[in-house]
């Protein structure tokens, strides 16, 4: 295999034709220029002239790809990534083969003479390109989310300076809300010692596992809490599983939870009309400012019921600003994760499992484990606690020092440096070159051979792209529609007159697809019906009638 190419006579050559730029009268001797950087003239006015050109140039006319195709499939190969969708080798190797096949057809050759590529063609690949990488799924995910998360942290920041300069917000009339779940009876994996024998080895999971069963922690009770900048709380609403009403019986008898509420659904999770009721019931008369000029900032995460048409409409009747966080980024943006439901799930656990080590009971009466709940909240749910996820997300004060600015670095140039085992590469550039005069001014045949390049490029970007579209229709031909996300309208405030008519009217769309889908289902059962009322009918008259012919 060739080695690499000498970074000197390149480097000569970019500094004489500088040179020769500046003072194009008076251009410096070739051989002179040559002895003075320690290079054999030959050499080095043979590639100033294009006679010959670099190693890891020599072989592209033995390769699969050429320079401008294989810079496509890098920059496809690195999209995907970014976007956390790593293409596998499969994927590769058939683009790879789309490109080079299309070239072919387009230069004349006959499709059935058209090989495929080796089986080495992957590793060369890899050689010639230093960015491509052989790693597991996960962890190219997780450079993805670092990278594009950046890149989501930055358009969050500018609409949250933006929103903050417009409405003048006070820290006090800064709010966020999130909903959190928590399995009753549930603990959280944590280190612990044991004493064990030899023979006691079966029982090593159990002693980690100090805490309740698996069927426990199927039952789900999710909270709807909300902070202010400030340090202040609203008191939460309580989602529990089974759709039945909540007996007051089970009501903490604490003061601390006078004024909670408790709302039930089938699934313990929370729902449109329980998002609603809570924005009307709960957020807007506990967070009125006592100054009515003074706007409120709202800040949620993404899920539908934040999203809905009235909930937004009512948040612009009420002067608040309706903020949505990035996608995937409640780990960085949240206050109420980042500073407060950590510490109250971890106080919980420890109660959790100090019940479960002294109970003689397997599950927790739910009555009790409310207790266990509202001694966690009040440990973990402080003025502190609150202020520090503000302060950590970069939300109050305003930072955006919090962006990790590791995003990935742009790919290295492609270099080429060894022969492929298939059939030898015609590309445009060698095609114009080899019809161009060989007496052609060495300037004006190196930007010919850069046009030829560019035309080349383009050609092989247009092959992918058109791949790639179609596999876009191919996909999301007849997909439904998703709900509203940031995505959608490009913006993270929600709060606004043409975001609100969208949805409105997406939602009206999707009414209108229930109500025809009950007029046919009830269309169905009729049918059914009157199909079973005929039927039983021309039973009973067959009945008599075989009697009277016997």
């Amino acid at each position: 295999m060739p080695g690499p190419s000498n970074p000197n006579v390149d480097a000569a050559v970019d500094a004489y034709r500088l040179e020769l730029s500046n003072d194009p009268t008076n251009p410096p001797s070739q051989q002179e220029f040559a002895r003075s950087r320690g290079l054999k003239p030959s050499t080095f006015c043979r590639r100033l002239n294009g006679l010959n050109k670099p190693r890891t140039l020599s072989h592209n006319p033995r390769q699969a790809l050429s320079p401008a195709e294989e810079a496509e499939l890098v920059a496809l190969i690195r999209r995907f990534t970014l976007l956390g969708h790593p293409l596998p080798f499969r994927t590769v190797r058939d683009v790879a083969n789309h490109l080079r096949r299309s070239r072919l057809i387009r230069n004349g050759m006959n499709p059935d003479d058209i090989t495929p590529l080796g089986q080495n063609w992957f590793q060369r690949l890899k050689r010639r390109h230093e960015c491509l990488h052989e790693v597991w799924t996960k962890r190219i995910e997780k450079a993805r989310k670092r990278a594009t998360l950046n890149e989501k942290l930055e358009t969050w920041f500018d609409e949250l300076e933006q929103v903050r300069r417009v409405g003048g917000h006070l820290k006090e009339n800064i709010w966020n809300m999130d909903e959190t779940g928590y399995g009753v009876g549930a603990t959280a994996s944590h280190q612990c010692l044991v004493a064990l024998d030899s023979s006691e080895k079966a029982a090593i999971e159990d002693a980690r596992r100090v805490g309740g069963t698996g069927k426990q922690g199927q039952e789900w009770v999710t909270t709807i809490d909300c902070v202010s900048a400030a340090g202040k709380e609203i008191a939460p609403v309580v989602i529990l599983p089974g759709g039945i009403e909540y007996n007051p019986a089970n009501r903490p008898d604490d003061p601390r939870a006078k004024l909670w509420a408790f709302e039930s659904t089938q699934s313990g999770w929370t729902n449109n009309k329980i998002g609603l009721k809570w924005l009307t019931k709960r957020f807007l008369p506990f967070s009125r400012p006592y100054d009515q000029s003074q706007r409120r900032l709202l800040i949620v995460d993404g899920h539908s019921s934040h999203v809905q048409a009235q909930f937004i409409a009512e948040c612009m009747r009420e002067k608040v600003d309706l903020l949505i966080l990035p996608a995937h980024s409640s780990h960085k943006t949240q206050p109420l994760d980042v500073g407060v439901f950590h510490t109250v799930k971890q106080r919980l656990s420890w109660r959790t499992d100090h019940h479960h080590r002294y109970s003689t009971r397997d599950r927790i009466p739910r009555r009790q484990w409310m207790d266990l709940l509202l001694d966690a909240r009040t440990e973990g749910i402080t003025e502190d606690n609150i202020k520090t996820g503000f302060r950590k997300t970069g939300i109050e004060p305003l930072d955006r020092t919090i962006i990790e600015r590791d995003a990935l670095p742009p790919p290295p140039p492609p270099l080429p440096v060894g022969p492929e085992a298939t059939q030898p590469t015609t590309s445009l550039t060698q095609t114009v070159l080899a019809e161009i005069d060989p007496n052609l001014d060495p300037d004006r045949r190196r930007h010919i051979e850069d046009l030829a390049a560019l035309a080349e490029q383009l050609a092989a970007r247009n092959v992918v792209l058109e791949g790639e579209l179609s596999k876009y229709q191919e996909v999301n031909q007849g997909a439904p529609r998703a709900g509203a996300t940031v995505a959608h309208f490009e913006t993270h405030i929600f709060s606004q007159p043409r975001v609100l008519e969208t949805i409105r009217g997406r939602e009206e769309v999707v009414e209108k697809r229930k109500a025809n889908k009950r007029a046919r289902d009830n269309a169905r059962m009729l049918q059914k019906l009157q199909a079973g009322t005929s039927g039983s009918q021309a039973s009973s008259h067959a009945g008599p009638s075989t009697i009277r012919g016997l």
